[in-house]
């Protein structure tokens, strides 16, 4: 009698396990086949990106130029934590910089080493806060160039709210809900990677922004991102 109860539960949780199975193989199906699959897809091809399906949720994994980067979609699809997420590498493992408008994390409030940082004029808005480990840096960071960007990240992802953290080696750029809309997912990568652009250039500290309305004339110069001589079409950013 034992051996056949023992038996019938056995039975019973290998049923278990092939239902299981075959509902998430066919959630993964219909999210292949899915609109918001065919977004990542089609979106993948213009990244050169490899494009997965897990959990019945596409991922986008893509190199933007020597970085390594990762679009994917967090939390449960019956949860409010739903949010489409964007990593990128990031050189400099010791920088945090927060940029958010759906305030700090809980982690963050109680760090000691992160400091609030106010602007000298108001910074994109009264509801974006801004905390750093690196005060100077990330004010070096915060140029009218990326506070331009970033508007343009809000702007063309709707007013849900974005949170841009730089932390242990990535830069993560967080947009709460799924993103399944091709020309909406298109916008918010593409804004990102301007973005990260950006930050990049100001981070660089051989970088020097012109603080003067007067152009100056520059004869010899050498590119500060590959070292090289700049002999023909230069142009000074202001």
């Amino acid at each position: 009698m034992v051996k056949l109860m023992i038996s019938g539960l056995i039975f019973i949780a290998f049923l278990g396990l092939i239902v299981v199975a075959g509902i998430a193989a066919i959630s993964a199906m219909l999210v292949r086949f899915g609109g918001w699959a065919r977004s990542y897809h089609r979106l993948g091809k213009r990244y050169g990106a490899s494009v997965f399906v897990s959990l019945g949720k596409p991922r986008m994994n893509f190199d933007y130029g020597p970085s390594f980067c990762t679009l994917k979609s967090t939390g449960s699809r019956f949860s409010s934590q739903r949010k489409t997420q964007l990593n990128i590498q990031w050189e400099d493992r010791k920088l945090k910089l927060l940029i958010s408008s759906l305030g700090p994390p809980v982690g963050i409030r109680k760090s000691r080493k992160l400091q609030l940082i106010e602007m000298a004029d108001p910074f994109l808005g009264d509801p974006f806060v801004v905390y750093s480990n690196q005060v100077p840096l990330a004010r070096q960071m915060l140029t009218p160039v990326t506070q331009w960007q970033i508007r343009q990240l809000v702007q063309h992802c709707g007013n849900s709210g974005i949170e841009v953290f730089i932390h242990q080696g990535q830069m993560r750029v967080t947009k709460p809900g799924y993103i399944k809309d091709y020309q909406q997912l298109d916008d918010f990568v593409r804004f990102a990677l301007d973005l990260y652009d950006q930050l990049k250039l100001a981070y660089n500290q051989d970088i020097q922004f012109i603080s003067d309305d007067e152009a100056v004339v520059v004869s010899d110069v050498k590119c500060p991102i590959c070292s090289e001589q700049i002999q023909e079409e230069m142009v000074v950013c202001v």
